[in-house]
């Protein structure tokens, strides 16, 4: 099956690999299962950046992963209580197809800010600030953090070269988190070809 496929292949992939059993309540500490078969080890958002350049966070659904990853994370970073050593960090779900099918940074944050960049050009007296922002974002890849939720709703074949390189081989720089349910349940998904978009 080409998505649990595409899981299997990322934890391959890339460099770190977690199974996470549980998010804590207080100051959002992880408990994850190093997939080595270490025993368990309790960690925190903030020791996935910068220790861990390239991260799978792998953990069955409903316990929380989107919501740390998608809603929390960026809140605390924005308040400058998480990642204090990255300048930018963009969030986005892997099952939307706008998002499988970017072809550069400057699509991915098009995506990500499609109801602001009128606005924010007519803010600008024209000026092209998205594709500003991609160019700053691609010379600061190593102060730049990536978080992308949910590999196993995306489809392979329906991804572009660029978002196939950013999930099977992300540049060296970049601070990446990829979250995923297990395989068994990325198998069932594949079934299915709804999308967001």
């Amino acid at each position: 099956n080409i998505t649990a496929n595409l899981v299997e292949l990322s934890k391959e992939l890339l460099p770190h690999h977690l199974e996470v059993h549980h998010f804590g309540s207080s100051e959002r500490k992880v408990n994850m299962l190093m997939m080595n078969g270490s025993k368990p080890k309790e960690i925190t958002l903030k020791e996935l950046f910068p220790s861990k350049k390239k991260t799978l966070v792998i953990s069955d659904p409903g316990i929380g992963k989107t919501a740390i990853f998608r809603y929390k994370a960026p809140v605390d970073f924005a308040h400058g209580n998480l990642w204090p050593e990255l300048d930018i960090l963009l969030t986005f779900e892997l099952r939307s197809r706008n998002v499988q099918q970017a072809t550069s940074w400057q699509d991915l944050l098009s995506v990500q800010l499609e109801a602001e960049q009128r606005k924010l050009e007519e803010d600008h007296d024209g000026i092209p600030v998205l594709a500003i922002a991609a160019a700053y974002i691609q010379r600061h890849l190593s102060s730049t953090g990536l978080i992308l939720d949910g590999l196993d709703e995306c489809r392979l074949e329906h991804c572009s070269e660029f978002m196939q390189t950013m999930l099977l081989k992300p540049e060296a720089d970049l601070n990446l988190i990829v979250t995923s349910r297990p395989c068994d349940d990325a198998v069932k998904l594949s079934h299915s070809d709804q999308y967001e978009r």
